[in-house]
């Protein structure tokens, strides 16, 4: 009943299934890793836009009226106090401003660092603020050039470092 070309064919056909298989689950596992890196970048961008360039809302908010975060006077230069106060907000209320910034889903850590690197101090406090990434898998860095604006004469070139990881 059965040929012995339906045989050879059918073996070569179970080999090539047999070795392609975990190939497949290989291949499947890096595509879901790649989007998820991707979407993790995209809110890291999103994120770094938004503390870069806007305001936020109200644009005189504090910890207590904070609709949405924002550290800029203008686009690229960082008001002082809005760093203190989301450093402050971060660290008290962690999970609701990474509600507010849109990345629920996701930890976040911040940084402000002068151009070579080095954290800032500003009022006694280190601007480097969120949770610790070192353990983190599917970390992404989004750094930011910008302006710190100290007082109404004096203004520093500092990074803003946002990493978000899942």
């Amino acid at each position: 009943m059965f040929s012995s070309d339906f045989a050879i064919g059918l073996l070569v056909f179970l080999v090539v299934l047999a070795l392609i298989l975990p190939l497949w689950d290989n291949i499947r596992f890096h595509t879901v890793e790649s989007a998820n890196q991707r979407m993790i970048h995209s809110r890291a961008l999103a994120v770094s836009d938004m503390l870069v360039r806007s305001p936020g809302s109200p644009s005189d908010w504090n910890e207590t009226s904070v609709q949405s975060a924002g550290l800029a006077n203008t686009e690229h230069l960082l008001n002082v106090t809005k760093v203190l106060l989301f450093m402050n907000a971060l660290e008290s209320d962690y999970y609701h401003i990474k509600s507010l910034i849109g990345i629920p889903r996701y930890d976040l850590n911040v940084s402000v660092t002068d151009a070579n690197g080095t954290p800032l101090t500003i009022q006694g406090n280190e601007t480097r603020f969120g949770r610790d990434s070192s353990s983190a898998r599917d970390v992404i860095s989004v750094t930011r050039i910008a302006l710190l604006q100290w007082n109404e004469t004096s203004r520093q070139i500092v990074n803003l470092n946002v990493v978000v990881w899942d």
